[in-house]
């Protein structure tokens, strides 16, 4: 008896708990590579693209980016965390937007604007290994240092 009730309050409560599920965005997906990104913060409005899906690292690809961020983007940075089989390999900050000649487009955005950003690039400078690289990406801005942008990119290198 107290069992049959158990199990029912058990169902009940998994109906009406919110369940998170996570979101996947593809990249890139074919016979030698996966690429994907998951938005670590639901809030954000953010997509990433590439173009072409290649496995061949010296082909060009255009990388085309769109964001719109919840805060003034007058001062930022990025930090970068690179993960290979559960060992993290790198890590770094980048400042992004001091407010003193920026270079990049996007610094002095206002809330809310859309950024959009386009770069074609060459994949072969990247050190591709056998196996999964994960990259963990946090940027933060203004004088509070808010996260504005949370990703945690995959690549699956099957060559």
């Amino acid at each position: 008896m107290i069992e049959d009730m158990l199990k029912v309050l058990f169902f009940f409560q998994l109906l009406f708990v919110p369940m998170r599920t996570i979101t996947k965005h593809i990249m890139c997906n074919n016979h030698a590579v996966d690429m994907f990104y998951v938005l670590c913060d639901d809030n954000n409005h953010f997509s990433l693209s590439m173009d072409p899906c290649t496995s061949t690292w010296k082909e060009k690809v255009n990388f085309s980016m769109t964001f719109i961020p919840r805060m003034n983007v007058d001062i930022a940075y990025a930090t970068v965390e690179v993960w290979k089989n559960a060992l993290k390999i790198s890590e770094g900050r980048y400042d992004l937007c001091t407010g003193i000649d920026d270079e990049f487009d996007f610094c002095g955005a206002l809330k809310g604007e859309t950024i959009t950003g386009h770069k074609i690039r060459t994949l072969s400078a990247l050190p591709f290994m056998e196996g999964t690289t994960i990259g963990k990406i946090r940027v933060f801005a203004g004088q509070k240092e808010e996260l504005i942008l949370c990703i945690d990119a995959t690549l699956i290198n099957k060559l």
